[in-house]
C-alpha cells in the first residue's frame, strides 16, 4: 500500500514539475506570457519560438512566433487555443487574413510587444542561441 501511494504521488507531482519546467516566464513587461524553452530555435537570422499567454476566460493561447532580433521585429505564425481547466484543445477561430502573418511588424520601445520581443531575445542569448554577427557573417 505504500508503494502504491508513492506511485500515484510520483505520477502526479513529477509530470507536473517537468511540464512547469519546459516553459519559462518572460521577465518585466513581458510576465504575462512564458516560453516553451523546447521551441525556443535559430533558423538564419529567425528566432522561433512558442509562446503562451491567458486569453478570454479560462482560454490558453498558445502562439508559435518569429522573432528578428536586430531589427525589432516580431510576428505570429500560427496560434492554438486551449481549455485552461482540461488542456484540451479548443475549436480554432477565424483570426484575421493570413496574409498578415507574412509581415514584419517593428514595436515601439515600452509597447507590449516590445516587452515580448526584448524578453525572448533575451532569453534565445542566456540560452546561446544568438544571431549571427555582420562580423562572424564575414569571417565565414
Amino acid at each position: 500500500m505504500r508503494f502504491m501511494f508513492l506511485f500515484l504521488l510520483g505520477a502526479i507531482v513529477v509530470p507536473r514539475a517537468a511540464a512547469q519546467a519546459r516553459w519559462q516566464q518572460l521577465p518585466g513587461a513581458a510576465q504575462a506570457y512564458a516560453v516553451d524553452l523546447q521551441s525556443l530555435a535559430r533558423k538564419g537570422d529567425i528566432l522561433e519560438a512558442r509562446i503562451r499567454t491567458h486569453g478570454v476566460g479560462s482560454q490558453i493561447v498558445v502562439q508559435d512566433v518569429q522573432a528578428r532580433c536586430a531589427m525589432n521585429q516580431l510576428r505570429t505564425v500560427g496560434e492554438e487555443l486551449y481549455d485552461e481547466d482540461t488542456g484540451r484543445p479548443l475549436p480554432p477561430t477565424m483570426a484575421g487574413d493570413p496574409n498578415d502573418r507574412a509581415t514584419w511588424p517593428e514595436y515601439e520601445v515600452g509597447s507590449e510587444g516590445h516587452a515580448l520581443l526584448s524578453g525572448l531575445c533575451a532569453l534565445a542569448r542566456k540560452q546561446n542561441l544568438q544571431e549571427p554577427s555582420e562580423h562572424s557573417l564575414r569571417a565565414a
